[in-house]
Protein backbone atom coordinates (compact mmCIF):
# COMPACT_ATOMS: atom_id res chain seq x y z
CA UNK A 1 0.00 0.00 0.00
CA UNK A 2 2.83 2.45 0.89
CA UNK A 3 4.13 1.68 -2.32
CA UNK A 4 1.52 2.63 -4.29
CA UNK A 5 0.71 5.85 -2.40
CA UNK A 6 4.27 7.04 -3.32
CA UNK A 7 4.19 6.43 -6.76
CA UNK A 8 0.75 8.57 -6.96
CA UNK A 9 2.64 10.91 -4.91
CA UNK A 10 5.27 11.41 -7.53
CA UNK A 11 2.65 11.22 -10.15
CA UNK A 12 0.97 13.85 -8.81
CA UNK A 13 4.28 16.47 -8.43
CA UNK A 14 5.19 15.37 -11.94
CA UNK A 15 1.89 16.81 -13.45
CA UNK A 16 2.17 19.58 -11.50
CA UNK A 17 5.75 20.76 -12.39
CA UNK A 18 4.44 20.62 -16.03
CA UNK A 19 1.80 23.26 -16.08
CA UNK A 20 -0.08 25.37 -14.24
CA UNK A 21 -3.19 24.22 -15.36
CA UNK A 22 -2.37 20.27 -13.82
CA UNK A 23 -1.28 22.19 -10.23
CA UNK A 24 -4.75 23.34 -10.20
CA UNK A 25 -6.70 20.16 -10.52
CA UNK A 26 -3.95 17.88 -8.69
CA UNK A 27 -2.46 19.74 -5.53
CA UNK A 28 -6.13 19.44 -3.99
CA UNK A 29 -6.51 15.80 -4.21
CA UNK A 30 -2.70 15.45 -3.72
CA UNK A 31 -3.34 17.18 0.12
CA UNK A 32 -6.45 14.97 0.34
CA UNK A 33 -4.78 12.06 0.24
CA UNK A 34 -1.55 12.56 2.10
CA UNK A 35 -4.06 13.71 4.84
CA UNK A 36 -5.97 10.00 4.25
CA UNK A 37 -2.70 8.34 4.50
CA UNK A 38 -1.36 10.49 7.60
CA UNK A 39 -4.55 9.41 9.46
CA UNK A 40 -4.43 5.76 7.99
CA UNK A 41 -0.70 5.54 9.47
CA UNK A 42 -1.43 7.18 13.01
CA UNK A 43 -3.90 4.91 13.69
CA UNK A 44 -1.66 1.33 12.53
CA UNK A 45 1.17 2.85 14.66
CA UNK A 46 -1.87 3.03 17.69
CA UNK A 47 -2.42 -0.42 16.92
CA UNK A 48 0.76 -1.72 17.12
CA UNK A 49 1.73 0.00 20.43
CA UNK A 50 -1.75 -1.76 21.67
CA UNK A 51 -0.17 -5.17 20.90
CA UNK A 52 3.25 -4.52 22.33
CA UNK A 53 1.44 -3.72 25.29
CA UNK A 54 -0.73 -6.57 25.01
CA UNK A 55 2.43 -9.00 24.05
CA UNK A 56 4.17 -7.94 27.26
CA UNK A 57 0.95 -8.37 29.27
CA UNK A 58 0.39 -11.84 28.16
CA UNK A 59 3.91 -12.84 28.40
CA UNK A 60 3.90 -11.63 32.03
CA UNK A 61 0.98 -13.37 32.96
CA UNK A 62 1.92 -16.85 31.40
CA UNK A 63 5.09 -16.60 33.51
CA UNK A 64 2.95 -16.30 36.71
CA UNK A 65 -0.09 -18.45 36.33
CA UNK A 66 1.31 -20.83 33.26
CA UNK A 67 3.60 -24.00 33.58
CA UNK A 68 5.89 -25.18 30.63
CA UNK A 69 2.98 -27.39 29.50
CA UNK A 70 -0.18 -24.85 29.09
CA UNK A 71 -1.25 -23.16 25.31
CA UNK A 72 -0.18 -19.85 25.92
CA UNK A 73 1.72 -19.60 22.88
CA UNK A 74 -1.14 -20.61 20.70
CA UNK A 75 -3.92 -18.03 22.45
CA UNK A 76 -1.10 -14.99 21.76
CA UNK A 77 -0.96 -16.47 18.17
CA UNK A 78 -4.68 -16.23 18.06
CA UNK A 79 -4.93 -12.48 19.59
CA UNK A 80 -2.24 -11.79 17.09
CA UNK A 81 -3.95 -12.83 14.30
CA UNK A 82 -7.21 -11.24 15.42
CA UNK A 83 -5.83 -7.72 16.14
CA UNK A 84 -4.27 -8.10 12.49
CA UNK A 85 -7.17 -8.82 10.94
CA UNK A 86 -9.20 -5.76 12.45
CA UNK A 87 -6.44 -3.60 11.05
CA UNK A 88 -6.87 -4.79 7.55
CA UNK A 89 -10.14 -4.52 8.06
CA UNK A 90 -9.64 -1.02 8.46
CA UNK A 91 -8.55 -0.22 5.39
CA UNK A 92 -11.13 -1.89 3.62
CA UNK A 93 -13.62 0.19 5.79
CA UNK A 94 -12.05 3.71 4.15
CA UNK A 95 -12.03 2.48 0.88
CA UNK A 96 -15.65 2.02 1.29
CA UNK A 97 -16.57 5.19 2.74
CA UNK A 98 -15.31 6.45 -0.97
CA UNK A 99 -18.34 7.55 -3.14
CA UNK A 100 -17.13 6.95 -6.59
CA UNK A 101 -18.12 4.26 -8.43
CA UNK A 102 -14.96 3.34 -10.71
CA UNK A 103 -15.42 -0.01 -12.29
CA UNK A 104 -11.46 0.19 -12.36
CA UNK A 105 -10.75 -1.74 -8.69
CA UNK A 106 -7.32 -1.25 -8.14
CA UNK A 107 -5.35 -4.86 -8.61
CA UNK A 108 -4.06 -4.63 -5.33
CA UNK A 109 -7.24 -4.17 -3.10
CA UNK A 110 -8.83 -7.35 -4.97
CA UNK A 111 -5.79 -9.30 -3.68
CA UNK A 112 -5.47 -8.14 -0.55
CA UNK A 113 -9.48 -9.01 -0.09
CA UNK A 114 -8.93 -12.75 -2.03
CA UNK A 115 -6.02 -13.47 1.00
CA UNK A 116 -7.60 -11.52 3.87
CA UNK A 117 -11.11 -13.77 3.39
CA UNK A 118 -9.87 -17.22 4.21
CA UNK A 119 -7.46 -15.68 7.32
CA UNK A 120 -11.09 -14.34 8.76
CA UNK A 121 -12.45 -17.57 8.43
CA UNK A 122 -9.85 -19.60 10.12
CA UNK A 123 -10.00 -17.50 12.70
CA UNK A 124 -13.48 -17.51 13.01
CA UNK A 125 -13.48 -21.18 13.16
CA UNK A 126 -10.95 -21.38 15.82
CA UNK A 127 -12.66 -18.34 17.93
CA UNK A 128 -14.42 -20.91 20.11
CA UNK A 129 -12.01 -23.02 20.94
CA UNK A 130 -9.68 -20.38 21.61
CA UNK A 131 -12.30 -18.53 24.07
CA UNK A 132 -13.26 -21.64 26.06
CA UNK A 133 -10.31 -22.72 26.90
CA UNK A 134 -9.24 -19.17 27.74
CA UNK A 135 -12.21 -19.08 29.93
CA UNK A 136 -10.75 -21.48 32.46
CA UNK A 137 -7.73 -19.82 33.18
CA UNK A 138 -8.50 -16.22 32.51
CA UNK A 139 -12.18 -15.45 32.41
CA UNK A 140 -11.65 -12.06 32.14
CA UNK A 141 -9.54 -12.29 29.43
CA UNK A 142 -12.33 -14.26 27.24
CA UNK A 143 -14.28 -11.58 27.57
CA UNK A 144 -12.05 -9.77 25.97
CA UNK A 145 -11.16 -11.79 22.94
CA UNK A 146 -15.13 -12.56 22.80
CA UNK A 147 -15.89 -8.82 22.35
CA UNK A 148 -12.90 -8.43 19.71
CA UNK A 149 -14.96 -11.45 17.91
CA UNK A 150 -18.02 -9.57 18.13
CA UNK A 151 -16.11 -6.90 16.45
CA UNK A 152 -15.14 -8.74 13.63
CA UNK A 153 -17.45 -10.18 12.53
CA UNK A 154 -19.53 -7.13 12.53
CA UNK A 155 -17.01 -5.13 10.53
CA UNK A 156 -16.03 -7.86 7.97
CA UNK A 157 -19.73 -8.49 7.25
CA UNK A 158 -20.25 -4.73 6.25
CA UNK A 159 -17.04 -5.15 4.53
CA UNK A 160 -18.74 -7.75 2.09
CA UNK A 161 -21.88 -6.21 2.04
CA UNK A 162 -20.13 -2.78 0.57
CA UNK A 163 -18.06 -5.05 -1.72
CA UNK A 164 -21.26 -6.82 -3.05
CA UNK A 165 -23.02 -3.25 -3.38
CA UNK A 166 -20.27 -1.89 -5.02
CA UNK A 167 -20.10 -4.55 -7.76
CA UNK A 168 -23.61 -4.20 -8.26
CA UNK A 169 -23.40 -0.26 -9.07
CA UNK A 170 -20.68 -1.01 -11.39
CA UNK A 171 -22.92 -3.48 -13.24
CA UNK A 172 -26.15 -1.54 -13.16
CA UNK A 173 -25.29 2.67 -13.23
CA UNK A 174 -23.63 2.14 -16.80
CA UNK A 175 -27.04 1.17 -18.65
CA UNK A 176 -28.64 3.99 -16.54
CA UNK A 177 -25.98 6.41 -17.78
CA UNK A 178 -26.53 5.53 -20.96
CA UNK A 179 -30.26 5.20 -21.19
CA UNK A 180 -30.39 8.71 -19.55
CA UNK A 181 -28.39 10.53 -22.18
CA UNK A 182 -30.26 8.89 -25.13
CA UNK A 183 -33.32 10.08 -23.26
CA UNK A 184 -31.40 13.82 -23.07
CA UNK A 185 -30.14 13.29 -26.65
CA UNK A 186 -33.68 12.68 -28.18
CA UNK A 187 -35.21 16.14 -25.78
CA UNK A 188 -32.47 17.99 -27.09
CA UNK A 189 -33.60 17.30 -30.89
CA UNK A 190 -37.18 17.42 -29.99
CA UNK A 191 -36.57 21.25 -28.59
CA UNK A 192 -34.53 22.28 -31.54
CA UNK A 193 -37.15 21.76 -33.76
CA UNK A 194 -39.64 23.34 -31.28
CA UNK A 195 -37.66 25.99 -31.40
CA UNK A 196 -37.67 26.45 -35.13
CA UNK A 197 -41.39 25.76 -35.21
CA UNK A 198 -42.47 28.99 -33.36
CA UNK A 199 -42.10 31.38 -36.35
CA UNK A 200 -41.97 29.54 -39.48
CA UNK A 201 -43.55 26.20 -40.02
CA UNK A 202 -42.00 25.11 -43.27
CA UNK A 203 -38.49 25.62 -41.27
CA UNK A 204 -40.18 23.28 -39.40
CA UNK A 205 -40.93 20.51 -41.86
CA UNK A 206 -37.66 21.26 -43.56
CA UNK A 207 -35.96 20.57 -40.45
CA UNK A 208 -37.49 17.10 -39.98
CA UNK A 209 -37.03 15.68 -43.44
CA UNK A 210 -33.02 17.47 -43.40
CA UNK A 211 -32.83 14.94 -40.45
CA UNK A 212 -33.72 11.69 -41.91
CA UNK A 213 -37.83 12.02 -41.43
CA UNK A 214 -39.32 9.50 -43.99
CA UNK A 215 -41.19 12.07 -47.01
CA UNK A 216 -44.27 9.27 -46.93
CA UNK A 217 -45.39 11.28 -43.27
CA UNK A 218 -46.74 13.84 -45.07
CA UNK A 219 -50.21 12.45 -46.32
CA UNK A 220 -52.70 13.76 -48.34
CA UNK A 221 -54.53 15.10 -45.73
CA UNK A 222 -51.33 17.85 -44.73
CA UNK A 223 -51.24 18.39 -48.65
CA UNK A 224 -55.20 19.20 -48.66
CA UNK A 225 -54.93 21.73 -45.91
CA UNK A 226 -51.38 23.66 -47.40
CA UNK A 227 -53.46 25.79 -49.13
CA UNK A 228 -52.73 29.57 -49.09
CA UNK A 229 -53.55 31.39 -45.86
CA UNK A 230 -53.76 28.43 -43.87
CA UNK A 231 -50.67 28.45 -42.22
CA UNK A 232 -51.94 26.90 -38.80
CA UNK A 233 -53.13 23.92 -40.01
CA UNK A 234 -50.23 22.73 -41.65
CA UNK A 235 -48.37 23.81 -38.72
CA UNK A 236 -50.57 21.45 -36.60
CA UNK A 237 -50.49 18.79 -39.13
CA UNK A 238 -46.67 18.89 -38.74
CA UNK A 239 -46.45 18.90 -35.52
CA UNK A 240 -47.87 15.34 -35.43
CA UNK A 241 -45.26 13.88 -37.16
CA UNK A 242 -42.93 15.34 -34.41
CA UNK A 243 -45.93 14.48 -31.51
CA UNK A 244 -44.50 10.78 -32.00
CA UNK A 245 -41.16 11.48 -31.28
CA UNK A 246 -43.01 13.53 -28.04
CA UNK A 247 -44.61 10.29 -27.35
CA UNK A 248 -41.48 8.13 -27.53
CA UNK A 249 -39.40 10.55 -25.04
CA UNK A 250 -42.30 10.67 -23.04
CA UNK A 251 -42.24 6.55 -23.04
CA UNK A 252 -38.46 6.63 -21.99
CA UNK A 253 -38.60 9.13 -18.72
CA UNK A 254 -41.84 7.20 -17.68
CA UNK A 255 -39.09 3.67 -17.57
CA UNK A 256 -36.59 5.55 -16.02
CA UNK A 257 -38.75 6.97 -13.37
CA UNK A 258 -40.26 3.75 -12.85
CA UNK A 259 -36.83 1.95 -12.67
CA UNK A 260 -35.78 4.23 -10.01
CA UNK A 261 -38.71 3.85 -7.92
CA UNK A 262 -38.23 0.44 -7.51
CA UNK A 263 -34.83 0.96 -5.99
CA UNK A 264 -34.01 1.43 -2.40
CA UNK A 265 -34.29 4.94 -1.20
CA UNK A 266 -30.23 4.25 0.15
CA UNK A 267 -29.18 2.67 -3.17
CA UNK A 268 -25.96 3.83 -4.54
CA UNK A 269 -27.15 3.34 -8.09
CA UNK A 270 -30.37 5.29 -7.50
CA UNK A 271 -28.34 8.06 -4.92
CA UNK A 272 -25.80 8.23 -8.31
CA UNK A 273 -28.86 8.68 -10.81
CA UNK A 274 -31.16 10.67 -9.09
CA UNK A 275 -30.02 13.73 -9.47
CA UNK A 276 -29.28 13.63 -13.90
CA UNK A 277 -33.03 11.97 -13.68
CA UNK A 278 -34.18 15.13 -11.52
CA UNK A 279 -33.06 17.30 -14.04
CA UNK A 280 -34.32 15.46 -16.73
CA UNK A 281 -37.50 15.78 -15.46
CA UNK A 282 -38.44 19.34 -14.82
CA UNK A 283 -36.67 19.38 -18.62
CA UNK A 284 -39.51 17.42 -19.88
CA UNK A 285 -42.41 19.19 -18.07
CA UNK A 286 -40.62 22.55 -19.41
CA UNK A 287 -40.67 20.54 -23.24
CA UNK A 288 -44.88 19.45 -23.01
CA UNK A 289 -45.57 23.12 -21.73
CA UNK A 290 -43.73 24.39 -24.94
CA UNK A 291 -45.23 21.33 -26.94
CA UNK A 292 -48.74 22.78 -26.30
CA UNK A 293 -48.86 25.67 -28.42
CA UNK A 294 -48.66 23.93 -31.95
CA UNK A 295 -52.37 22.55 -30.91
CA UNK A 296 -55.52 23.83 -31.73
CA UNK A 297 -57.18 26.01 -29.64
CA UNK A 298 -60.28 23.67 -29.70
CA UNK A 299 -58.39 20.75 -28.74
CA UNK A 300 -58.49 19.58 -25.08
CA UNK A 301 -54.81 19.47 -23.87
CA UNK A 302 -54.28 15.52 -23.61
CA UNK A 303 -51.49 15.10 -26.08
CA UNK A 304 -52.71 11.44 -27.26
CA UNK A 305 -55.26 13.36 -29.19
CA UNK A 306 -52.26 14.61 -31.99
CA UNK A 307 -53.47 11.11 -33.14
CA UNK A 308 -56.18 9.04 -34.84
CA UNK A 309 -57.59 6.39 -32.46
CA UNK A 310 -57.05 3.23 -33.37
CA UNK A 311 -59.46 -0.19 -33.21
CA UNK A 312 -58.80 -3.37 -31.55
CA UNK A 313 -60.68 -5.82 -33.94
CA UNK A 314 -59.34 -7.13 -37.25
CA UNK A 315 -63.23 -6.50 -38.69
CA UNK A 316 -62.87 -2.85 -38.08
CA UNK A 317 -59.94 -2.14 -39.11
CA UNK A 318 -60.94 -3.67 -42.46
CA UNK A 319 -63.76 -1.24 -41.90
CA UNK A 320 -61.26 1.70 -41.12
CA UNK A 321 -59.20 0.59 -44.58
CA UNK A 322 -61.98 1.15 -46.91
CA UNK A 323 -63.17 4.72 -44.95
CA UNK A 324 -59.49 5.65 -45.46
CA UNK A 325 -59.35 4.89 -49.03
CA UNK A 326 -62.75 6.70 -49.30
CA UNK A 327 -61.50 9.98 -47.59
CA UNK A 328 -58.55 10.16 -49.03
CA UNK A 329 -60.48 10.50 -52.26
CA UNK A 330 -62.87 12.79 -51.18
CA UNK A 331 -60.14 15.27 -49.74
CA UNK A 332 -57.92 14.90 -52.59
CA UNK A 333 -60.92 15.94 -54.64
CA UNK A 334 -61.24 18.70 -52.47
CA UNK A 335 -57.84 19.89 -53.30
CA UNK A 336 -57.71 19.00 -57.16
CA UNK A 337 -60.88 20.91 -57.53
CA UNK A 338 -60.45 24.29 -55.62
CA UNK A 339 -56.75 24.52 -56.57
CA UNK A 340 -57.76 24.12 -60.23
CA UNK A 341 -60.66 27.03 -59.80
CA UNK A 342 -60.53 29.71 -62.40
CA UNK A 343 -61.64 32.98 -61.19
CA UNK A 344 -63.45 34.59 -64.77
CA UNK A 345 -67.26 35.32 -64.63
CA UNK A 346 -67.88 32.76 -67.24
CA UNK A 347 -66.88 29.82 -64.71
CA UNK A 348 -67.83 31.42 -61.44
CA UNK A 349 -71.22 29.66 -61.15
CA UNK A 350 -69.30 26.72 -62.19
CA UNK A 351 -66.72 26.76 -59.50
CA UNK A 352 -69.34 27.64 -57.28
CA UNK A 353 -71.51 24.67 -57.97
CA UNK A 354 -68.12 22.09 -57.55
CA UNK A 355 -68.00 23.19 -54.17
CA UNK A 356 -71.42 22.73 -53.49
CA UNK A 357 -70.95 19.33 -54.50
CA UNK A 358 -67.88 18.52 -52.46
CA UNK A 359 -70.03 19.23 -49.45
CA UNK A 360 -72.72 17.24 -50.82
CA UNK A 361 -70.16 14.22 -51.16
CA UNK A 362 -69.19 14.79 -47.51
CA UNK A 363 -72.77 14.65 -46.36
CA UNK A 364 -73.51 11.72 -48.15
CA UNK A 365 -70.61 9.69 -46.68
CA UNK A 366 -71.36 10.55 -43.36
CA UNK A 367 -74.85 8.89 -44.04
CA UNK A 368 -73.37 6.12 -45.54
CA UNK A 369 -74.39 2.50 -43.82
CA UNK A 370 -70.83 2.05 -43.17
CA UNK A 371 -71.57 5.08 -40.16
CA UNK A 372 -74.45 3.26 -38.85
CA UNK A 373 -72.42 0.00 -38.55
CA UNK A 374 -72.30 -1.86 -35.48
CA UNK A 375 -68.15 -0.40 -34.77
CA UNK A 376 -69.75 2.85 -34.55
CA UNK A 377 -72.29 2.57 -31.67
CA UNK A 378 -69.13 2.88 -29.69
CA UNK A 379 -68.77 5.90 -31.12
CA UNK A 380 -66.15 7.50 -28.61
CA UNK A 381 -63.48 5.24 -30.46
CA UNK A 382 -64.08 6.76 -33.66
CA UNK A 383 -64.26 9.88 -32.50
CA UNK A 384 -60.51 11.54 -33.18
CA UNK A 385 -60.69 9.29 -36.73
CA UNK A 386 -63.71 11.87 -37.59
CA UNK A 387 -62.42 14.62 -36.28
CA UNK A 388 -58.96 14.55 -37.82
CA UNK A 389 -60.34 13.24 -41.16
CA UNK A 390 -63.83 14.55 -41.92
CA UNK A 391 -63.66 17.43 -39.42
CA UNK A 392 -60.17 18.71 -41.60
CA UNK A 393 -61.93 18.37 -44.79
CA UNK A 394 -65.18 20.41 -43.27
CA UNK A 395 -62.24 22.70 -41.98
CA UNK A 396 -60.84 23.58 -44.91
CA UNK A 397 -64.01 24.33 -47.25
CA UNK A 398 -64.89 27.59 -45.60
CA UNK A 399 -61.51 29.22 -46.43
CA UNK A 400 -61.96 27.62 -50.01
CA UNK A 401 -65.35 29.02 -50.15
CA UNK A 402 -63.92 32.40 -49.05
CA UNK A 403 -60.69 31.93 -51.11
CA UNK A 404 -62.63 31.44 -54.29
CA UNK A 405 -65.44 34.28 -53.51
CA UNK A 406 -62.57 36.84 -52.70
CA UNK A 407 -60.02 35.95 -55.78
CA UNK A 408 -63.28 36.36 -58.31
CA UNK A 409 -64.24 39.69 -56.77
CA UNK A 410 -60.88 41.55 -57.16
CA UNK A 411 -60.22 39.78 -60.65
CA UNK A 412 -63.63 41.19 -61.97
CA UNK A 413 -63.72 44.61 -60.34
CA UNK A 414 -66.23 44.08 -57.69
CA UNK A 415 -64.57 43.91 -54.65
Amino acid sequence: MLSEVDHVRDTSIDLMNRSDKYGHLVEPQLALLNQRWADISERIKERQNLKRDAVLEIKRSSQLAMTPQTQAPVEWDFEAELEKALDSIELFESNLADDSFSDEKPKDQTDELVRLEPEISQILERADQVIQRTQLQDPEKAQHIQARMDQLKVRWSLVLEGEQKKETVVQVLPSCDKQVDDTKKLLVEIEKKLEAAKDDPEKLRTTMYAQGYPRHRKTEKMTALSLPGYPYEVKFKQVMVLGEDVRECEVQIEHLNERCSKLDADDETRIAIEPRLLQLNNRWQHLKVQFKQFKKPSEPNEEDQLEPAVASTSSSAITREAEKRTLTTVITMVTTEVTSLSFTRTNFATNVNKLLDIIQQLRQYLQSEQFSAKVYEEFSLHEDNLKVNIGDSKLGLPHHISYTSSHYLVQTGEF
